[in-house]
């Protein structure tokens, strides 16, 4: 967007993105076998099975979710990892060192876990291949390529790190970190039901692999089939049981790496097909000939198969896809519509609307609160997402508490300290607590919704007196400021300038972990930014 300046809207520059990461993810894996001098069988068909991975298995529900820059980012750890492997073998030179560590830095800021799945696969290639490489290079790609790899994504790095932490996970609460082996055998199957999300390519994939490691017969091809293939299992296992580790479960979201190790073994997938196509064509013993067809026929009935699936996937039918239904662009779902108009005629500027989100996505199958507040143009509290601040409201979940443990008097002050005006809620156990509250006043409903007001007195002002004139992303006016000091109902966090300049300070108010933003001696008009 900062490239594009106001030539494209925000849209129409993230639907690009989506279209070059679709276009990036198709080639990477016949661009990584064609780096690496792999034979075009082989290409051909790693190629083909990439492809229907991304068209029939979680990574098109990844994609079309939104989490695009994950996938993307899978696929591109396939040709790093080729290209690393051939300069450490004597290929290319300064430049390609150089174009190596602005890759890195590509990929790390696309998505922050693509060093993860690139750091093994290229320490599996030097404990499979040392005595092939040069041990300058080698040193090269472990010092000069993570430096310029991570040199442009330093100042964003720091902001992560540096800055006050207001995101709280809820305890017990981790996303795509189940532990259980049986999604193991759940997701080679191709079974998609509960935690396991398998795909029929995962079969196809494995069996193929199998035949790559036991065919290939070529030493330089072993090696990259053995370095894919211990690669791949890796992270299918890791998928199923990192999560065990809760330090892992907490900052890698295992269960997400079982699409990734799939993704790898189409490299010993692909050597699987082409060797069993060599032997068909060699003058071997009938047996031998006759089995090799008969696995051909097997791999070509398997491939039929998914190519069914990604017919399903294509169709605009009302049947089960991996991922949205085409043309995939809807409009607003009626739950929404609902709430827009809800908003634009009960609720002002004046105080913050209470959302509760839903880790199932039941607000017409979205996470709709960021486009809700954006197009309403109203100030949400509760969370743009699940389970992610103090003040969250998440199914039942509310700043940190079950709901059904607060007292009428704990959320008066949770109202007051957030300014909370209205509230939608979904869950039984909120609409039913809520209900009880004598100074709630029930407002409207809609299937499962249920709207509320909030009698009580609104303003953005903890302490002293002022106008809160307009509010964008990372913006804040205020006007006709009076008393000694004044604290906002806002957060506090570095890094916030105002103008005209001001000293801000940090000021804890009720069980909130996160600080609040006090000015002492404040101008009549302030504008607070955040950079």
């Amino acid at each position: 967007l900062a490239l594009t300046g106001s030539v494209l809207t925000a849209t129409q520059v993230w639907k690009l993105y989506v279209f070059l990461a679709s276009c990036l993810a198709a080639l990477s894996v016949p661009l990584a076998l064609s780096v690496m001098q792999r034979s075009r069988r082989a290409i051909a068909v790693a190629g083909l099975f990439a492809l229907l991975l991304w068209w029939i298995s979680i990574f098109r529900w990844y994609h079309t979710a939104g989490m695009v820059s994950y996938v993307l980012a899978a696929y591109l750890t396939v040709p790093f990892a080729a290209l690393v492997y051939r300069y450490v073998q004597g290929y290319g030179g300064p430049a390609m060192l150089l174009g190596l560590g602005a890759f890195g830095a590509a990929g790390l800021f696309v998505h922050p876990l693509f060093p993860l799945p690139v750091a093994l696969l290229t320490l599996l290639f030097f404990a499979f291949a040392w005595e092939r490489m040069d041990l300058r290079r080698v040193l090269e790609v472990l010092t000069v390529v993570p430096a310029i790899s991570l040199a442009p994504n330093l100042y964003w790095l720091y902001l992560y790190f540096a800055a006050e932490p207001l995101t709280v996970t809820v305890p017990g609460i981790r996303h795509q970190a189940v532990v259980d082996w049986n999604l193991l055998w759940m997701e080679l199957a191709g079974i998609w039901e509960g935690d396991a999300h398998g795909s029929r390519m995962y079969i196809l994939l494995a069996l193929a692999a199998a035949v790559g490691n036991v065919f290939t017969r070529d030493s330089a091809n072993r090696i990259v089939v053995r370095v894919f293939t211990a690669a791949g299992v890796f992270w299918i296992v890791y998928a199923a049981l990192g999560a065990s580790v809760d330090a892992l479960a907490k900052f890698t979201q295992p269960n997400r790496f079982a699409p990734l190790g799939y993704l790898l073994l189409t490299v010993p997938a692909g050597f699987g097909i082409a060797g069993l196509l060599a032997v068909r064509g060699e003058a071997l013993a009938a047996r031998a000939r006759y089995a090799a067809l008969a696995g051909l026929g097997v791999f070509a009935l398997l491939t039929a198969a998914n190519l069914n699936e990604l017919r399903r996937e294509l169709s605009w039918a009302d049947i089960g896809h991996y991922g949205a239904v085409p043309p995939e662009v809807a409009p607003a779902g009626p739950m929404t519509d609902f709430m827009l108009e809800w908003l634009a005629r009960e609720t002002t500027t004046d105080a913050r609307v209470l959302f509760e989100t839903s880790n199932a996505r039941i607000h017409d199958g979205y996470h709709v609160a960021g486009y809700l507040a954006y197009s309403a143009d109203r100030e949400f509290i509760g969370g743009a997402y699940v389970f992610h601040y103090f003040a969250n409201f998440t199914d039942g979940f509310l700043f940190g508490h079950d709901i059904g443990d607060l007292s009428h008097e704990d959320f008066a002050a949770y109202a007051e300290l957030y300014n909370l005006g209205w509230i939608i809620a979904h869950s039984e156990a909120s609409k039913a607590r809520f209900d009880a509250v004598p100074w709630l006043e029930a407002s409207d409903t809609f299937g499962v919704l249920a709207t509320y007001r909030i009698n009580r007195e609104h303003s953005y002002f903890a302490e002293g007196r002022g106008r809160v004139t307009a509010r964008a992303h990372s913006r804040l006016e205020l006007s006709d400021l009076e008393g000694d000091s004044v604290v906002l109902k806002y957060h506090y966090m570095r890094g916030l300038a105002t103008e005209p300049p001001t000293a801000l300070e940090p000021v804890y108010r009720g069980d909130d972990p996160n600080p609040f933003i006090r000015i002492d001696n404040p101008p009549p008009e302030l504008v607070i930014t955040f950079d």
